[in-house]
């Protein structure tokens, strides 16, 4: 395809079915769904026709598109495999014939991933829950090359598809297999241990800083599931309620109480050295006469340690358990001899090595493949997209051969298989992102300029929705902001900032606020500017490395009313917030946090929080202490009447 050609709607290579059939009580059915994101159609499950409510059901078969009504906007497309033929969906979902004389369905199942065809599924309706019809489906377009050029194009994308999928893999069995090799050392069974309780091998520190309200202080948190320590947000000690803190060195062993059944343990790293954490986190000393820190970190990283922890944890329920000090110092763990720690500890400095030569790389590779299928479908594919597959896979060579039994006489590996595997840093291919970056008044203009070229002219753009989208594409980059958000009654917001950016973009032809005509600021509604598209440029550069994420993320943005806007940048900002804190973080503990935002808060409800929270993991939002730091207490009645 030399070019991306005209464009040809679906509806002239797709037709509608619907095949009803009524469900026996006594028959099994295969039931099937979309997943989001363009992940494909895959087995719900299976069940007898007792146990399902609606006994009139639609038939797949093999081969077909399915559309999800309500998820189609947010990637809930795909073709009915050939293992699900027969298999039974509910009135909520569309499927449609295709003509493969003119369409190849694998040439679709592409398409249907790409940011141009995202864009074309927009929700009709002005809630998030607003459904797509049939002859939508019908009217979206497709460069429609002829057959024999869609094969050939298949081939290339099934090649590139196959190689980063296989790159992926390999860095990610790269960390997987770095730390079972360590573990297999540590339980290897021909390797004696002691029974010792941890208040021999640890000490507890007492809190060690007063927290003083116009210091700052930089928090640490730490992942579950073995995940280690983060560096979080840095918080005015009038900003949160703890009266003591504890400043940890690198070398410390520390857990957050309410999450170390999770696998939430780690020893300090060098680069969270000086960080503070709160007093739920208790902090131990290290006795390195007896245990290697390196040992203590393996060991409570460990799958097989998370439930022994629970087991000794005391709460009302098991998301609520929590590991107390003194029942952690009771914990007995097997002690490895001197030899065999040492051996740890030498494995694992090599293997920290080779994993820190490719930072990020897997996310790369995981942008790698929407954009390769941009340039497809604007027939720009050649040699290049294939080739970058092909050197990150072939770049990103296994670092250990097979898994590591526990039988196994596991040596360390030679510095020769160290310099043999750093290889794979070569095959970077370097995406552009924001994450660490910071948004200044320029970017932040840039950023609602393309929200007003997408949602201008609408009466649910105000000035509550514009800065809620603009914070929350500053959280789905991993960006910060200058003038920083502040903890606004109606969300996170910076007034003054906001009127810079509206400075900025009128000045330099990008949107104006068509609202400052009647003097009423709460009147605003925004239009776009004679040079918008040179602002839609430099957003997208902004955007580029998780260009996939962001269409997703507008198409849901341009259908939510203020409201909307503000319970998902605020339950965000709550997220967020405690991470950065180092607090643990459960569900309820955010909805808490969302309702001492302020009084406004109460309009919501739980429900709608907690849909909120799965809306921002699905966009791929899930914070982690960096992103957009929000401060501070403003007034409540910011956004009041008309302007929300």
């Amino acid at each position: 395809m030399s070019d991306a050609g005209p464009q040809t709607p679906l509806g002239e290579c797709i037709r509608h079915r619907s095949e009803i059939i009524r469900l026996d009580d006594r028959e099994t059915y295969l039931r099937c769904r979309v997943q989001l994101n363009g992940r494909g159609v895959v087995l719900r499950d299976r069940v007898l026709g007792v146990d399902v409510k609606t006994k009139e059901q639609q038939v797949c078969r093999a081969g077909e598109l399915l559309v999800a009504e309500i998820d189609a906007k947010m990637g809930g497309v795909g073709i009915v495999p050939d293992d699900l033929a027969g298999a039974i969906v509910s009135s909520h979902y569309f499927l449609f014939q295709i003509d493969e004389s003119k369409l190849r369905r694998k040439f679709l199942d592409y398409y249907l991933r790409t940011p141009d065809f995202q864009t074309q599924v927009k929700a009709r309706g002005s809630t998030n829950y607003s459904a797509i019809r049939p002859y939508h489906v019908l009217a979206y377009t497709i460069p429609l090359p002829l057959p024999d050029e869609q094969d050939r194009i298949v081939v290339t994308l099934d090649a590139a598809a196959a190689r980063v999928a296989e790159a992926t893999r390999l860095c990610r069995e790269i960390d997987e297999e770095a730390d079972a090799l360590c573990r297999s050392i540590l339980s290897d069974p021909r390797h004696p241990t002691t029974p010792t309780p941890m208040r021999e091998l640890v000490t507890l520190r007492s809190p060690d800083v007063d927290v003083k309200a116009a210091e700052s202080y930089h928090f640490a948190g730490i992942y579950c599931f073995g995940k280690g320590m983060f560096r979080g947000q840095t918080r005015l000690g009038a900003e949160f309620s703890y009266d003591t803190l504890s400043r940890v060195r690198a070398g410390d062993f520390t857990y957050p109480k309410l999450m170390a059944w999770e696998g939430a343990l780690c020893v300090i790293p060098p680069e969270c050295d000086g960080l503070y954490v709160s007093t739920e986190y208790p902090v131990f000393e290290i006795n390195t006469d007896r245990v290697l820190p390196d040992v203590l970190d393996v060991y409570f990283r460990s799958p097989e340690v998370w439930p022994k922890l629970s087991g000794t944890s005391k709460g009302t329920n098991v998301r609520r358990r929590r590991l107390n000090p003194q029942q952690f110092l009771n914990y007995v763990m097997p002690l490895p001899e001197r030899e065999v720690q040492e051996r740890v500890a030498e494995v694992r400095a090599k293997l920290t090595g080779i994993k820190a030569q490719h930072p990020g790389l897997v996310t790369e590779l995981e942008a790698l493949m929407p954009a390769i299928l941009d340039r497809a479908f604007k027939g720009e594919l050649g040699g290049a997209a294939l080739s970058a597959a092909s050197a990150l896979s072939a770049g990103t060579a296994p670092m250990i051969a097979g898994r590591v039994g526990p039988s196994r006489d596991v040596a360390a590996p030679s510095d020769g298989a160290v310099a043999e595997h750093a290889s794979a840093e070569s095959g970077k291919v370097q995406m552009g992102g924001a994450s660490g970056q910071t948004w200044n008044i320029p970017e932040i203009a840039a950023i609602q300029a393309e929200l007003v070229r997408r949602n201008g002219g609408s009466p649910t753009l105000g000035r509550k929705k514009i800065s809620k989208g603009a914070y929350l594409a500053a959280a789905l980059l991993g960006a910060k902001q200058n003038p920083p958000p502040l903890r606004k009654a109606a969300g996170p917001f910076n007034t003054q900032g906001q009127n810079e950016v509206e400075a900025y973009a009128t000045q330099a032809g990008w949107f104006r606020d068509s609202g400052l005509a009647s003097g009423q600021r709460s009147s605003s509604r925004y239009r776009a500017g004679d040079r918008i598209t040179e602002a839609a440029a430099k957003a997208k550069g902004l955007v580029a490395a998780r260009a996939v994420e962001f269409e997703r993320f507008m198409s849901m943005f341009v259908n939510w009313d203020s409201d909307t806007a503000e319970l998902h940048a605020t339950a965000h900002a709550a997220w967020n917030g405690l991470i950065a804190a180092g607090k643990p973080v459960t569900e309820a503990a955010i909805i808490e946090t969302f309702f001492e935002w302020s009084e406004e808060k109460a309009k919501f409800k739980a429900a709608q929080i907690r849909s909120a929270l799965a809306t921002l993991r699905s966009l791929g939002m899930e914070p982690d202490g960096r992103g957009p730091v929000v401060s501070g207490v403003g007034e409540s009645n910011l956004f009041s009447g008309t302007s929300r």
